[in-house]
């Protein structure tokens, strides 16, 4: 399964799901502010078959 985990900067929260679900899924980790490491868009989205966002 694909999971994608969304937060606002993709510095802490997000990585760090990434990393604990990885052994799993396909994971991938994504922020939703402009100088996010990996900002969300539309291919991520489609990618995914799991979203969860996190605050």
């Amino acid at each position: 399964m694909k999971l994608l985990f969304v937060c606002t900067a993709n510095h802490d929260r997000s990585p760090t799901a990434e990393q604990l679900f990885k052994e799993n899924h396909e994971t991938k980790s994504a922020g939703i502010i402009k100088w996010s490491p990996t900002i969300l868009n539309k291919d991520l989205i489609d990618w995914a078959d799991k979203i969860f966002c996190m605050q």
